[in-house]
């Protein structure tokens, strides 16, 4: 038995959600036929256990067609391939590939579904794979989640039985949709299954009891899905070091082997891949249950203030982005300030938090991003400051009114900048790589070179850099606060940094004292 799927694993196969029926009845509203002459053969794009996909086109629209490898079934082979086709067909869900047809004809059975652009096991094998932010990752298995909770949730329940990346599909927009029901079961609610001499799915994603030929219900899908999460986390294949079968059984179901997690994955990550993969089903949650988590895990990677976590959660828990009315109105309570869209402190931190909302249904124009919601925070929280009676807006404020204040731009866009500029001109721009160096000076040297030093955040709020000299011997600065605009003063002259390096993008905020009607405040350090 192979540890592995076939190689061609985008099986672009069955899927839906919803209405379902029980186990050996044939629904009366029998699932859509499409006739062979229908269907338009475009080039192939996956070979699985079960059949042949191609892209092609039915009845004008681009679809994926999946042609059976074999066609002589028997008649109770054909009755159950009915049967199965006809659940599939009373599915739908946003994260389950939508069903579309099928071809019953002697000879040329075949299933028509949505044509899906790639699988997440080609994703996260891909070129690109590292390129994908945190955010997408646990999206994608919010989305998954999502699909297989509508599977069990409904009434009799549907089991996947081969949840693995190969069978998550993804379209245009990033969604994640379960496919490949071809080893779905049905049963009714709290009732166990047992699997006969031949055990459904692949071995890799296989629950410890579905190996072991024991009793198993919906919990051994959400076995498979703590494989996958550590998968789309990682990035990694499970247990490459394993190529014999009875050894890996073994070491599943007797030594409780489970892939290692890496140090730096986030607690809660690293607590839910743990639950849902441990050998006591009864201690697994649902996916109604692992939603709400990834909801939370979310926001807990995302944000690392304390109260800034606590505000995300209480106001937008389950949300990646927020409009921004909402999110300043909420914002303003927590800061105990009126939310004048006219105070220079709202205006500047519209200018550096807001994003354009795509979503052209939107009750607003600009969005808060979750994302950058943690970025900013990274950057100037805590959220709730006092000093010097300065709130988290005031500290916004004063380091944007330095001309030398550049924000969230790229490295190279400040190359671009510096180029050309006298020597002791510099810049100072946000990071998002790393959040204990929140900032990094790019300055021009003495020598006309371009440099980037990175500025770190220590865990009491301090900024620290560490000053490499031209004897080679180097020294730590750390600020006497939490403040940057005096810090960076402090370095001017270690660091040789003269000139405020032009074309920062919220100089117009602060050309005069009033700005389209803006209140200016006062203060710079």
């Amino acid at each position: 038995m192979s540890l592995r799927p076939p190689q061609a694993q985008d099986e672009l196969v069955m899927s839906a959600s919803g209405k379902t029926v029980r186990k050996g009845e044939i629904p009366s509203d029998r699932a859509p036929e499409v006739r062979f002459d229908e269907i338009d053969w475009g080039e192939k794009i996956g070979t699985g256990c079960f059949g042949n996909v191609h892209k092609g086109k039915c009845r004008g629209i681009n679809v994926a067609v999946k042609q059976l490898l074999k066609q002589d079934l028997d008649p109770k082979a054909l009755e159950d391939f009915r049967k199965e086709v006809d659940i599939m067909a009373q599915m739908r869900h946003p994260n389950v590939c939508l069903f579309m047809g099928a071809c019953f004809e002697p000879g040329k059975m075949a299933i028509v579904t949505e044509l899906l652009r790639d699988n997440v096991h080609n994703l996260l094998r891909g070129s690109h794979s590292k390129e994908l932010t945190l955010l997408q990752r646990v999206k994608m298995a919010k989305d998954t989640a999502k699909g297989i909770a509508w599977l069990h949730g409904a009434n009799p329940q549907i089991i996947h039985r081969d949840l693995k990346p190969s069978n998550l599909l993804i379209d245009d927009h990033w969604n994640v949709k379960v496919c490949d029901f071809g080893l779905s079961q049905v049963k009714l609610r709290d009732q166990k299954i047992r699997d006969g001499k031949s055990i459904p799915g692949t071995p890799l994603w296989m629950a410890p009891e579905v190996l072991s030929g024991k009793e198993v219900d919906e919990k051994s899908d959400v076995y498979s899905f703590g494989i996958v999460l550590w998968e789309i986390i990682t990035g990694q294949e499970p247990f490459l070091h394993h190529d014999n079968y009875q050894v890996f059984k073994e070491s599943i179901t007797k030594k409780n082997e489970r892939p290692p997690i890496p140090s730096e994955t986030h607690p809660s990550l690293k607590s839910l891949m743990e639950v849902c993969w441990q050998a006591d089903t009864s201690k697994r949650p649902s996916f109604t249950q692992i939603i709400p988590i990834l909801d939370s895990v979310l926001v807990d990677c995302l944000v690392a203030d304390i109260e800034g976590n606590k505000f995300w959660k209480k106001n937008f828990l389950g949300k990646d982005h927020v409009d921004w009315n909402e999110f300043q109105s909420k914002l303003s309570e927590l800061l105990r300030l009126q939310p004048n869209p006219k105070d220079l402190n709202f205006a500047c931190l519209r200018k550096i938090l807001a994003s354009p909302n795509k979503d052209p249904n939107g009750k607003d124009p600009v969005i808060c991003q979750l994302e950058k919601f943690g970025h900013l925070l990274d950057w100037f929280g805590p959220i709730v400051i006092e000093h010097k009676g300065f709130s988290l807006l005031d500290k916004i404020r004063v380091l944007m009114q330095k001309e030398w204040f550049h924000g969230d731009i790229s490295k190279e866009t400040s190359e671009d900048l510096l180029s050309g500029q006298p020597k002791g001109t510099f810049l100072v721009r946000t990071s998002i790589t790393e959040r204990s160096s929140p900032f990094t000076i790019s300055k021009v040297t003495k020598k006309g070179k371009i440099n980037h030093q990175r500025i770190q955040k220590r865990p009491d709020g301090k900024f620290e850099v560490n000053i490499i000299y031209s004897n080679g011997k180097s020294a730590i600065e750390v600020s006497k606060d939490d403040l940057l605009v005096p810090f960076i003063r402090s370095l001017s002259s270690e660091l040789y940094l003269e000139n405020s390096c032009p074309g920062s993008k919220y100089k117009a905020l602060f050309l005069q004292t009033k700005v389209e009607g803006y209140l200016q405040q006062t203060g710079d350090d």
